[in-house]
């Protein structure tokens, strides 16, 4: 192979110059160009500059609600109730993606069902854990701890408050459970309406002390004087009381028609049964929380004919979400959902859509997101909130227990809402 040098431009006297190469050179450069014409061919040698950034994915932001509740003493119950339906809610929320771009996890504190002890579990969550939003219980606590929740700027949440002045306390407190007084108004529609009986004599027994309690008695008391019939005795008890014989011989004595059992569950059932030891067996047995005190259970035959207020929930609902919830509560608790545990799931699915509309995880946003909604529907029904006091109450219905077992028995009844 010969390598030829032309005459360079503007000389015409140099001559023509042949160069012979070695045969080693010629297969040296023949490799050299082979490689080339390799490198050259990749489509994207020129198309991947070496500094390009590696996508990385957005870590979803934390929501973590605090819990306040009793996971100890007498009402120990509902500490459980709470967590368990208020995660169940979460998981169901994650599992669908329906907040994107946010997770939500719990943060417990107990508050033993006090309300000294509730106030120092809410100072704790926010101090310490710097949670934005609290779901609380009971109404001597909420109203203890709503001043606080002020000060501090924390949302405070009331699932099962029925207190009607705590969504109004506060720009920071939110309630969406059944107002107390609607209980009372319930079971005498129920019993004026539904089972058309004339003015009844009522037996009255009830926790002291209790603020929501309280408010059901004072309203009974005022449907009576206002549209006929007579409160005949009234007795009381302390919560850590265990023997009520005293108190139900003496309604015995009254002979009522209806005793109405104004409880917060767990003596439920002692009061049933020991009613029965006494011999008072009235007409009619009526009461609050028949479910969530597992009267059934602890009080067998003499559970059998009470009728109770109950929110408007309805678990034969096939909508996938409610059974979702139904088989997850049922395998943590042993026992069926009823409508004041299924306002939980319902509170913790109004935190997730206040944190929505809110747009961000600050107690600020997500107390600005609560002020939107005016109507949810959840599980445990259609709950309407008052657009300027962000206060929220729910459909009530009674239940009843038939053939030992809890079944609706008038599905919706309203309260007696033009009588202040």
């Amino acid at each position: 192979m010969q390598a030829s040098l032309g005459d360079c431009k503007g000389n015409k006297s140099m001559k023509k110059l042949t160069v012979r190469l070695p045969m080693f050179l010629l297969a040296l450069v023949g490799l050299v160009a082979l490689l080339a014409a390799a490198c050259g061919s990749d489509p994207t040698a020129t198309q991947r500059p070496a500094d390009t950034p590696v996508p990385t994915e957005v870590p979803p932001q934390v929501v973590t609600m605090g819990l306040t509740a009793p996971f100890s003493g007498a009402l120990a119950v509902w500490g459980d109730v709470m967590r368990v339906s208020a995660t169940s809610a979460f998981d169901w929320l994650e599992s669908h993606d329906e907040v994107p771009g946010y997770t939500f996890e719990l943060q417990i504190e107990d508050s033993r069902g006090e309300a000294a002890a509730g106030v120092s579990a809410l100072r704790k969550l926010v101090s310490v854990d710097h949670v934005p939003v609290i779901m609380t219980i009971f109404t001597s606590i909420a109203l203890a701890q709503a001043p606080i929740a002020d000060d501090l700027g924390v949302v405070l949440v009331g699932s099962g408050v029925q207190h009607p002045d705590f969504g109004k306390m506060s720009q920071w407190t939110f309630r969406n459970g059944a107002r107390t007084a609607d209980n009372s108004d319930v079971l005498y529609r129920y019993f004026s309406e539904v089972k058309g009986e004339g003015p009844l004599k009522w037996g009255l027994i009830h926790l002291s002390g209790n603020d929501s309690v309280l408010l059901q008695v004072d309203r009974l008391k005022k449907l009576v004087d206002l549209m006929g019939g007579e409160v005949v005795a009234t007795e009381t008890y302390l919560q850590e009381d265990k023997d009520f014989r005293s108190s139900l011989t003496k309604l015995k004595a009254a002979k009522p028609d209806v005793v109405f059992y104004v409880t917060l569950g767990s003596e439920f059932g002692a009061l049933l049964n020991q009613s029965v030891e006494v011999g008072l067996d009235p007409k009619y047995k009526a009461g609050l929380l028949a479910e969530a005190g597992d009267v059934i259970t602890v009080s067998g035959q003499a559970a059998e004919g009470l009728v109770y207020v109950s929110p408007a929930f309805n678990p034969d609902d096939p909508d996938p979400q409610l059974q979702k919830y139904l088989s997850d509560y049922r395998k943590e608790m042993g026992k069926e959902v009823d409508g004041f545990a299924a306002a939980y799931y319902d509170g913790a699915l109004l935190v997730a859509e206040a944190v929505k509309r809110g747009g961000g995880v600050s107690s600020q946003q997500i107390a600005d997101g609560f002020r939107t909604i005016t109507e949810f529907t959840g599980v445990s029904g259609k709950i309407t909130f008052d657009p300027t006091t962000g206060d929220g109450w729910q459909s009530l219905q009674i239940k009843g227990v038939v053939d030992q077992q809890y079944k609706t028995i008038e599905p919706l009844i309203s309260a007696y809402f033009d009588i202040p």
